[in-house]
């Protein structure tokens, strides 16, 4: 009999933010298994939200009661309910997070049994907002994966606080996808903590692609930054690597809404998200990644970063240049790490025109793929079951 997994996550199946709920899932399933994969549901509220295409990909999901990827076998499925948890108030409240699916449209556990998921062998949570599972579910180890360190979001209030610190405490393993959340999660009473840092499919990014063709009438070097654009991104330390080095173009690929943009200049492209298939054309064919994030104000979340676009940038062969911070200075990588605005500016000017070794680049994110990252969890949970 195979083996079944049931993964829990923010981001729904074909999101833009392929990350490390993604990336689990689908090596689970290249193993045999067989995956349920349930991401955050939709509400009343998303009637009043503008139509767009990752809203409308969510309810046709929905409405078809959940879908199976056709590459990978893997059972998704967005929730919807009457009432779900936001980190706004009242619905950031632990009653919310820990009995929404009560209102859930239709019940879960009868939708997860009728796709053969009446007991699991891993309960593998992504995320603290599904807290419900670990009694609703049978299951025979139970993880809760920490990306970041969430107390350090805005809106991640004491409600959220006390419903992870719960999990947390509850569950058989906490994986920490960074090095310094090993103590932070240990304090909120996690009783093993397994690290097991982000990691990449290389081969997205690697397989050569044509040149976009936003980048067709670009002249210069691109710096490129691609993900999600939360306070932590240093929209000030953009402005004035952009104003300073006017022959660069700095391209920026992710959901940015109106008030998170800077001051127009010519040389800031705002392209908006694309699908992770299309990322690695945008990377192969710029000169420079780059992660400005903001320490210096956000110390309690960037210090906690174990940042994917690392592994995606070298993976297409770019010099990196990053901001410093406690978790990037804590291990070794190809990147440029700076402190201030004249490094970073400096270390672009001297990588975009430096003579690169992108091959110890791409050898760098090949020894890190999320293969060898569920590799190196499998004996944990093996042992965890057996005990």
């Amino acid at each position: 009999m195979r083996r079944k997994v049931l993964i829990t996550a923010i981001h729904h199946w074909h999101s833009p933010f392929q990350v490390g709920s993604h990336a689990f899932a689908r090596e689970w399933a290249r193993l045999g298994w067989e995956v349920a994969y349930v991401s955050a549901p939709l509400t009343p509220l998303h009637r009043l939200m503008p139509q767009d295409q990752d809203l409308n990909c969510r309810r046709a999901n929905h409405a078809a009661g959940g879908q199976r990827d056709p590459e990978t076998g893997v059972w998704h499925y967005v929730p919807y309910a009457w009432v779900a948890p936001d980190l706004r108030f009242p619905l950031e409240r632990a009653c919310v997070l820990r009995h929404w699916q009560r209102s859930a449209a239709p019940a879960l556990m009868p939708l997860l049994r009728s796709q053969g998921f009446s007991e699991v062998d891993v309960l593998f949570l992504n995320t603290a907002f599904q807290p419900f599972w670990l009694q609703a579910m049978p299951h025979r180890t139970s993880v809760y994966r920490a990306a970041d360190l969430n107390s350090g979001f805005r809106g991640f209030g004491q409600g959220a606080q006390a419903v992870e610190r719960g999990l947390i405490s509850q569950v058989d393993c906490v994986v920490a996808a960074a090095h310094s959340l090993q103590a932070p999660l240990t304090a909120m009473g996690a009783r093993r903590v397994e690290v097991i840092p982000n990691g990449i499919d290389a081969s997205v990014f690697m397989t050569p692609q044509a040149r976009p063709e936003e980048y067709l009438g670009l002249t210069g070097p691109i710096a490129v930054y691609v993900g999600a654009f939360g306070p932590w991104f240093d929209f000030r330390l953009l402005h004035a690597c952009a104003k300073a080095l006017p022959h660069f173009h700095f391209v920026l690929i992710g959901p940015l809404s109106p008030d998170q943009l800077v001051a127009c200049l010519p040389n800031i492209h705002v392209l908006g998200p694309r699908p992770q298939r299309l990322v690695g054309a945008y990377l192969q064919h710029a000169q420079v990644g780059i992660i400005p994030f903001d320490r210096e104000r956000y110390p309690g979340l960037v210090n906690h970063v174990h940042p994917l676009k690392l592994y995606e940038y070298l993976a297409a062969g770019l010099p990196v240049v990053a901001t410093y911070w406690d978790e990037l200075g804590a291990f070794e990588h190809p990147a440029q790490l700076c402190h201030g605005a004249e490094a970073f500016r400096s270390a672009l000017q001297a990588q975009a025109s430096a003579q690169v070794d992108r091959q110890r680049a791409r050898d760098f994110a090949l020894a890190s793929s999320w293969q060898g990252r569920l590799q190196q969890l499998l004996p944990t949970l093996n042992g965890l079951a057996h005990a």
